[in-house]
């Protein structure tokens, strides 16, 4: 994937995709997945960059309702649409339940995890071991 541009390749294609695929209906095969982490620096460029509160013309704060639009129709354009798309594929409901009943592990339980798979090299890395297992409590 090509980042020049800010990724304009991808973006043209992913429109040109989206266009496709509305023009057929969202039929089976016509299945889009977006990049989640351009989607994301895209959302958060959208947070970022535009104040939760702008100041009215008589200095009173309200909530930058356009903000909130633009982040709106922007998640609505392009993630929600691709969520349209038929899938032609069969549906396995040992996989479904694997993902679903897998169990999440704290941001700390994978470090510590980590750190048992690859043992730590300098003095930051064992304080934080030492830190971890304190928290842990093992």
């Amino acid at each position: 994937m090509n980042p020049s541009k800010n990724f304009c390749i991808y973006r043209s294609i992913m429109k040109a995709a989206m266009q496709r695929a509305e023009k057929h209906n969202w039929q089976p095969g016509m299945v889009i997945i977006p990049f989640l982490s351009i989607f994301l620096r895209d959302v958060y460029f959208i947070k970022v960059r535009s104040p939760d509160l702008i100041v009215t013309d008589d200095g009173q704060k309200e909530l930058n309702l356009k903000k909130f639009y633009i982040l709106a129709r922007f998640i609505s354009e392009e993630f929600i649409r691709c969520k349209s798309s038929k899938c032609s594929f069969a549906r396995y409901e040992s996989i479904i339940n694997y993902v679903v009943t897998s169990p999440v592990f704290s941001e700390d339980s994978l470090m510590a995890a980590s750190f048992e798979c690859e043992p730590p090299e300098t003095e930051h890395d064992r304080d934080q071991l030492r830190s971890l297992r304190a928290k842990l409590g093992f």
